[in-house]
């Protein structure tokens, strides 16, 4: 009796850990308002990044996250004063993610004191 119960009392620890370890983390993928109506930023799947800001200027590029605190970006901005809009140069960023969950996101960019706060579009 006392296998038995060993048996059914292991088989509940695995299962308990077993659905902890699925349980899915938030995504940051998607479209993110600042809350000082700032602007935006879209983090697409495919490692892409589209931030605009509130005069509606558009920087893109692409971005990854590391250990889930630090998200570096890699930008490209464009010079749309030109004759033809023509890529300048690439500019590495980061930023430490100070709070992340489904619906609020809270970075530090490198080399600034404020944070910048977040909303979840879609």
């Amino acid at each position: 009796m006392k296998k038995i119960t060993a048996l059914y009392l292991s088989l509940f620890t695995a299962t308990i850990i077993i659905l902890a370890s699925c349980m899915t983390q938030p995504s940051i993928y998607g479209l993110w308002q600042d809350t000082n109506e700032a602007g935006t930023i879209e983090f697409k799947t495919n490692g892409e990044v589209i931030i605009i800001d509130n005069m509606s200027a558009t920087v893109t590029g692409t971005f990854t996250v590391r250990d889930n605190e630090l998200i570096t970006f890699e930008l490209t901005a464009t010079d749309i004063m030109s004759d033809s809009i023509q890529p300048m140069t690439k500019t590495i960023v980061t930023a430490k993610i100070i709070k992340f969950d489904n619906d609020e996101l809270q970075l530090r960019f490198a080399e600034k004191t404020e944070i910048e706060h977040y909303k979840r579009v879609r």
